[in-house]
């Protein structure tokens, strides 16, 4: 049985119609036609449909499941704005492509992620980097030449020691135009090229004058403090002369029991000169001086003589000197004596704390 509608629903033939009510439409071959409408359940297949005739107001709401959909029939156009959220994508489904240029900001890169192979070769430039982010550790060796240091950058706690040479400083850059406003004193210091790659050293004035020889470095004078006319080997009253203008240069000699030790080693001028007085008849009399280099046996290193000529009752008077260089090389054993020889019923060597009537005399010329 089989009918057949005109496109107002009119019946324009019928083979077998089982049932016409107008309370409950027409049923044909079992399927009941109600107001326009097929009501017999699962009895409307999809050719049924014409395209594009079943719009939303036709669907339920949440009866579109997805085994009503068929493959890849969703397209673009039927997905709303802003519907498509993180759970809808599986993973690994977001490839370069799908991702829009410019579309990654910083916001959607996870902590640690960049690596040294994601940047293009010289794609980070000064823009990018934060103040004081470069350390040493981050420049390789020999990489800073002359051009990366601003003017007056270098101070004084940049340099090492000892790294300053005479090749490193410009024409004329030591002009001494600064007097120093006083006499030279032997702690004031000197430059000098130590000959050896041309480094620049220091030195004292006081080594200057030594190997020069230009100045004296030690100078000391004993007296004899009292008169005496008898022979003395040593002589043991000597004191240090230091008062009516008389002084010493450096460090003093030492005095003990007639010995005399020296302060330093070097080249030692010794004088020993001695008044003598006679009045009563012509006298011979020697001032002499002993040295020893083991600090035990001594030996005449010089001697002088004066004769006392008497012509008349008078005193008669004269002096005896002696003076000779002595190389010290070592204080504690290298020492001096000093010693008179009158003649028997002889005369008498001068002596005074107040005056220099016979003194010794101790100069250093220079080191050894």
């Amino acid at each position: 049985m089989s009918v057949e509608l005109d496109g107002v629903n009119n019946i324009l033939k019928t083979d077998t119609i089982s049932e016409v009510t107008s309370a409950n439409g027409v049923t044909i071959d079992g399927v009941n036609i109600k107001d326009s409408k097929i009501v017999t359940a699962n009895s409307v297949d999809s050719d049924v449909y014409v395209d594009g005739s079943i719009d939303t107001a036709h669907i339920a709401d949440l009866n579109v499941t997805t085994g009503k959909i068929a493959a890849d029939a969703i397209t673009g156009a039927k997905i709303a704005d802003n519907a498509i959220d993180s759970e809808h994508y599986t993973d690994g489904s977001i490839d370069t492509a799908h991702i829009a240029a410019d579309q990654i900001t910083n916001a959607k890169i996870a902590d640690d992620q960049i690596d040294s192979e994601h940047y293009v070769d010289g794609s980070i430039d000064t823009a990018h980097l934060a103040a004081d982010a470069v350390t040493g550790a981050k420049i390789a060796d020999d990489a800073i030449n002359s051009e990366h240091y601003t003017d007056g950058s270098i101070d004084t706690a940049h340099i090492a020691d000892g790294q300053v040479t005479i090749g490193k400083l410009a024409t004329a850059v030591l002009t001494g135009a600064t007097d120093i406003g006083a006499a030279l004193a032997d702690a004031d210091l000197f430059l000098v090229d130590d000959g050896a790659g041309g480094t620049l050293r220091k030195t004292a004035a006081s080594r200057l004058k030594t190997y020069i020889g230009g100045g004296i470095t030690g100078a000391d004078q004993y007296r004899v403090s009292g008169d005496f006319d008898d022979d003395a080997d040593p002589i043991t009253n000597f004191e240090r002369a230091d008062t009516d203008g008389y002084g010493g240069i450096g460090t003093a000699m030492t005095y003990s029991s007639g010995i005399f030790t020296f302060p330093t080693t070097g080249y030692w001028l010794i004088d020993f000169t001695a008044m003598f007085y006679h009045n009563n008849e012509s006298r011979f009399n020697n001032a002499t001086c002993y040295t020893t280099t083991n600090n035990s046996s001594y030996g005449i290193s010089n001697y002088g003589s004066c004769l006392l000529q008497i012509t008349q009752s008078d005193n008669a008077y004269g002096c005896a000197s002696s003076s000779f260089i002595f190389d010290v090389t070592d204080t504690t054993t290298h020492k001096c004596k000093f010693a008179s020889d009158v003649s028997a019923g002889g005369a008498t060597m001068a002596g005074s704390t107040g005056t220099n009537q016979t003194i010794a005399t101790f100069i250093r010329l220079g080191d050894t």
